[in-house]
């Protein structure tokens, strides 16, 4: 018998040797966490406060991704997705950062024209109230002696008297809503308006004001009173003061200093 032939009666019995496979590739491990926060940011840009209230009671694990515990507790989560938003640094045109009324009434326009960008936001610190006092955007050819609200320019806003009654004014005539709170001011009471732009599903913006007041510690009051926006094309921060009304731009956060 041939070798050949043996080996052919033989190799049924041999163990046979399997063709070795080619490893799989590994899965790239995508680390989660390190994506966490800014899915979440994404998501809760889209939602409205009713669902970020929601959202808050449902989950504390969700406050501790997205923003510091202490923040979160102070304010609530409505707040922090607001002060997340882009901020505005700006002046006032031809009178730096403080708009007052002590040489009479006048309307004052941001340095900074409002851009077509996702989001921003501003803040002004409300240093004196007893008079009326009118904040918002306006288009850049509004006139000094020209006031916020009314039709000689495209302009949205709120109008603060001392009582304290808040008022949405506009240009276009639009039916006014208000709202009272509780005395605006008082003795050691700091008050900041929370300007927050954001767009609308469509053309335009939507332009949202919140309240946060520190009377001992930080308050934060979604006022409800929203003004929709065209094209941000030619608008700029505004502000109208009388005499007895005084605001100030902030240019950084310096409300966290205060024990926020």
């Amino acid at each position: 018998m041939s070798r050949s032939d043996v080996l052919a009666w033989c190799m049924p019995c041999l163990p046979q040797q399997r063709p070795e496979r080619p490893e799989k590739p590994e899965r790239p491990k995508i680390e989660l966490m390190t994506l966490h926060q800014e899915i979440w940011r994404k998501i809760l840009v889209q939602l409205e406060a009713i669902d970020l209230a929601t959202l808050c009671q449902v989950t504390k694990e969700l406050q501790q991704e997205i923003c510091s515990k202490r923040l979160v507790k102070t304010l609530g989560l409505r707040a922090l997705h607001i002060l997340d938003a882009p901020f505005l640094n700006f002046a006032w045109l031809g009178a730096g950062r403080l708009a007052s009324g002590e040489d009479g009434w006048e309307t004052l326009l941001g340095s900074l024209a409002l851009a077509n960008a996702p989001r921003s936001r501003w803040m002004l610190e409300v240093l004196s109230l007893s008079s009326l006092l009118s904040v918002g955007v306006s288009h850049e050819t509004m006139k000094s002696n020209a006031l916020l609200g009314s039709n000689s320019c495209d302009s949205w806003g709120w109008e603060f008297s001392p009582k304290g009654w808040v008022e949405t004014i506009s240009s276009q005539q639009l039916k006014s809503q208000s709202r009272q709170l509780q005395p605006l001011l008082g003795h050691g009471q700091r008050m900041i308006l929370v300007f927050h732009l954001r767009p609308r599903n469509g053309a335009g913006a939507l332009l949202e004001l919140a309240v946060l007041s520190f009377n001992g510690s930080w308050h934060w009051l979604d006022l409800g009173l929203t003004h929709e926006l065209p094209a941000l094309t030619g608008l700029r921060p505004a502000v109208s003061v009388d005499l007895g009304a005084a605001v100030r731009v902030l240019s950084s956060e310096v409300f966290l200093d205060s024990g926020c």
